[in-house]
């Protein structure tokens, strides 16, 4: 990233905000490489800040696995490969939870629903796919009613920019689909967990 002064987005965002936004953008984007160094005090003088918000910005992307402590060399880049089966862990077991939490709230209307959005997904053109098939599962986690699962299955869905393209076939996910609403519509909130778990675990990086 080139040299910036502070901007009027640093003082109202909140800077720990703004910098671990940036730093993340610039590892997602690969300005950021795997081993990379992320020295504090480099940081600070880059964004015009003290080392504080810095440190508390790079202890926000290890928390999220952007970054690593390594001993002689603080925080560092991590792998993609790592990030990615960490995800994808992740999501197996919240979107497992999500899935049976939404099992046992959804109505008729919720229902409707998400089959809407399963139907939207089978007919999409290719360029479609991935929008339409976060759009299905979100329409299911939305009816678990718990923001805070919400926004952790959002952020978790945020690495997928950078994920590795899934070798499924289409019709497969139309058929997993399928599966997940029959155990949804049956009221079955364990076969719906089991179903969306294995339906996730098939996308999953191979390391």
């Amino acid at each position: 990233m080139s040299p910036r002064p502070q901007s009027e987005s640093v003082v109202f965002e909140g800077k720990a905000s703004v910098i671990a936004r940036e730093i993340r953008q610039a590892i997602l984007s690969g300005e950021y490489p795997e081993g990379t160094s992320l020295r504090q005090r480099d940081l600070a003088a880059h964004f015009g800040v003290s080392p504080t918000p810095v440190r508390e910005a790079l202890s926000r992307l290890q928390a999220e696995g952007y970054v690593e402590t390594r001993l002689h060399q603080g925080s560092v880049v991590r792998g993609l490969q790592d990030r990615m089966s960490e995800n994808w862990q992740l999501r197996m077991v919240l979107e497992g939870l999500a899935t049976e939490l939404a099992t046992a709230r959804i109505d008729a209307a919720g229902l409707k629903a998400i089959r809407d959005r399963a139907e939207a997904f089978a007919v999409a053109a290719p360029r479609d796919w991935e929008q339409s098939n976060r759009d299905f599962h979100f329409e299911i986690y939305r009816h678990a009613e718990s923001p805070v699962l919400l926004r952790f299955l959002s952020e978790l869905f945020q690495t997928l920019d950078v994920a590795p393209t899934s070798k499924r076939e289409h019709g497969v996910s139309v058929r997993e689909h399928d599966d997940i609403i029959d155990a949804i519509a049956r009221g079955d909130g364990a076969a719906a967990r089991k179903a969306i778990e294995s339906h996730v675990g098939g996308t999953a990086p191979q390391r």
